[in-house]
This record gives structure tokens, C-alpha cells and sequence, in this order.
């Protein structure tokens, strides 16, 4: 999918199709849910997953380098691997609630993200 970016609005909308992807795969995967749990209280686990979350970071930022300006090349990295780690814990956290509640509380994960994906890569605005 990366691979298929050809504007800073083509990565805006894949960053928010990842948030809803990764929150579906941690509803359907039961296993995850117990690894991530996990990872809280087992070192090994816990820098695999932050090593997970760096890669994946490291790939948008990668993906976001033809569209930033020297300024927002030095915010890219470090906030992309937050949005990646929050879109892992909230999710998280969401697969624990109701349907209705995980699913509103994705969403607004979903906004935030957003919103400050497209603020870095200045769009002006997002997607409803």
C-alpha cells in the first residue's frame, strides 16, 4: 500500500485506513490481545513491540519524505512512531469495551491521528 503514495493526501488516507484495519485485526485476533497484554510485563516482548512500532514508524516517515519541508522532517519520525503506539494501545484499550464504545472511541483515535497527520504534512483538512 505504501508503495501506492503519490500525495501527501494518499498517505493522510492510508494512515486512516490503518487505524480502522489494525483495530479490526485486534477484534478478530484474540491471540493479540494476550501478547499485547503481555508485552507489559515481559521484557522481550515489550522491546519487540517497540521495535514493531519503530519500523513501522520509520516506513511513514519514509513514505512522507518527498512531501516535507526541512521542519517537518524533523518532527515526522518521532511523531509518527506516536501515532503508530497510540493507534496499537487505544485499539487496545477499545477491544475491551462494548462494540458501540470501542468502535466511537476508534474513531476518535482515528480523528486525532488524523488531524495531526495532516497538520504535519499540511493539508488543510481531513476526510469526514
Amino acid at each position: 500500500k505504501v508503495a501506492a503514495i503519490r500525495s501527501p493526501g494518499d498517505l493522510l488516507a492510508l494512515i486512516g485506513t490503518s487505524v480502522e484495519e489494525y483495530y479490526a485485526f485486534i477484534c478478530t485476533t484474540p491471540g493479540v490481545l494476550n501478547l499485547w497484554t503481555g508485552s507489559a510485563y515481559n521484557q522481550v516482548l515489550a522491546q519487540l513491540s517497540t521495535e514493531d512500532s519503530q519500523r513501522t514508524a520509520r516506513i511513514l516517515y519514509d513514505a512522507s519524505l518527498p512531501f516535507l519541508s526541512p521542519a517537518q522532517v524533523q518532527r515526522a519520525l518521532p511523531g509518527f512512531l506516536v501515532c503508530v503506539d497510540m493507534i496499537g494501545s487505544i485499539s487496545l484499550v477499545a477491544a475491551r469495551l462494548s462494540h458501540e464504545e470501542g468502535e466511537n472511541t476508534v474513531q476518535e483515535m482515528k480523528r486525532m491521528i488524523m488531524l495531526y497527520a495532516a497538520d504535519l504534512l499540511d493539508i488543510k483538512s481531513i476526510p469526514a
